[in-house]
């Protein structure tokens, strides 16, 4: 049903996963809505979410395979695709916490994508080589892979300032 095309990103399997999901979004989410204004931000929110649960759902069909999916990961990925394009020298702190070792570091937007990317491809393909099907990194990568395109097209008709500080003109000089 369409409507839960809509309603699956809402949904989540407990507190962690929200959680995490919340934490994303607060560090990616701010990036593009700084870019867009809440009013641009909100479609293009809900729309990752829908273009990837029709393509789930149209997968589902081709391969016949079934398979549920519920929470806002692959639009979360969609943003992180988005900042990679708009920001990519931008910096995020990242948390650890190890046995008695606390602290954070610092990593490029750029860094932060190739890794969160780089993880999901190999364990996409590992869960494919295994059978699974679609796996949430699949998802999370059909979210990218939305995002993305979507980003480039935004900074080309101009609605979105970069001031330079794009993929494009870094890559560019």
């Amino acid at each position: 049903r369409p409507t839960q095309w809509i309603t699956s990103s809402f949904m989540h399997r407990d507190p962690g996963h929200i959680l995490g999901n919340m934490v994303f979004l607060w560090v990616f989410g701010q990036i593009v809505e700084g870019k867009l204004g809440w009013k641009k931000f909100l479609p293009c929110y809900l729309g990752i979410g829908v273009l990837k649960c029709a393509l789930e759902q149209a997968a589902t069909v081709v391969l016949q395979i079934e398979g549920t999916s519920f929470g806002a990961s692959a639009i979360l990925y969609g943003l992180l695709a988005m900042a990679l394009v708009w920001a990519p020298q931008n910096e995020v702190s990242v948390f650890y916490w190890f046995i008695w070792r606390i602290g954070t570091f610092s990593l490029t937007i750029r860094a932060t994508a190739f890794i969160y990317v780089g993880l999901d491809v190999a364990r996409a393909l590992f869960h494919w080589s295994m059978g699974t099907g679609l796996t949430s990194s699949v998802l999370h990568l059909m979210g990218a892979a939305i995002g993305f395109p979507l980003a480039v097209v935004l900074l080309r008709r101009g609605a979105v300032d970069c001031e330079g500080w794009d993929l494009f003109s870094l890559r560019d000089g």
